[in-house]
């Protein structure tokens, strides 16, 4: 492999879906050689000092780097090989969509989880969104990574815990309001932006705003109130439940 202790790492996870229908194992099985024999080969030009290990449909990279890269150095080479990667088997394998997650430099052997961790999160991340051919590393995922190391029941008891008077209201309605509150998040408290999203005057806006605040009884313009709405939300679309939220779906 050439790992060498003078040597930095970085885990990249290549998560595999296979578009078309391919649900016979044997062909699975075959389609993953494949693709792993094309990753082997591009990291060969790429970065000859790597290692693939393939996990059910993922394929887990371990790029070795020099030491004497500092952090942006390493994760902008390390971005150019994944993006790479990715073209390749775009290209050579139209029938797959690879999520491709970047985990950050590990400067000795206690980092390796670390960095396999923040590849990991970013799978999921992408994964969540519903991206295609995506490649994310752990500084996007910025304040996310932090949402997707609680527990999931931990992270609905605060959204329901901040938004339980709303959802208590009559279906109608609430749909009404929780649509105006998720433009008004989405737009950055912007009342003209968030109304065009709507379709409605920025009066109208402004009048389903103060209803929403009479219903949950706080003021959603405080900074610490709004900042934990945004959390929420983001929460939603992590756990893929803010479309169904809004569309009244029980």
């Amino acid at each position: 492999m050439g790992f060498s202790a003078d040597d930095s790492f970085i885990f990249m996870i290549a998560d595999i879906e296979f578009v078309t229908d391919t649900n016979h194992d044997a062909l699975v099985k075959a389609a993953n050689r494949r693709i792993q024999k094309t990753i082997e080969t591009e990291l060969l030009n790429l970065n000859p000092y790597s290692l693939v290990i393939r996990k059910l449909n993922a394929f887990i990279i371990i790029l070795a780097v020099s030491k004497e890269f500092d952090n942006a150095t390493a994760l902008k080479r390390s971005r150019n090989v994944a993006n790479k990667i990715n073209d390749i088997l775009q290209k050579r394998h139209p029938g797959v969509n690879c999520s491709i997650g970047i985990g950050r430099i590990c400067r000795n052997l206690e980092g390796f989880m670390e960095s396999y961790q923040d590849a990991k999160q970013c799978v999921v991340l992408s994964k969540s969104r519903k991206d295609k051919n995506t490649v994310k590393d752990y500084v996007e995922m910025g304040a996310i990574q932090f949402i997707l190391d609680q527990p999931k029941d931990n992270l609905l008891q605060f959204v329901y815990g901040l938004l339980q008077p709303l959802l208590d209201y009559p279906p109608h309605k609430r749909t009404e309001l929780l649509k105006s509150l998720d433009a008004y998040i989405v737009s950055g408290k912007r009342y003209k932006e968030a109304a065009a999203l709507l379709k409605i005057h920025p009066n109208t806006l402004a009048y389903r705003m103060k209803r929403i605040e009479e219903i949950l009884g706080y003021n959603i313009d405080q900074y610490s109130t709004f900042f934990d709405l945004q959390y929420a939300w983001q929460v939603l679309e992590m756990l893929d439940l803010k479309n169904s939220l809004l569309e009244n779906i029980e």
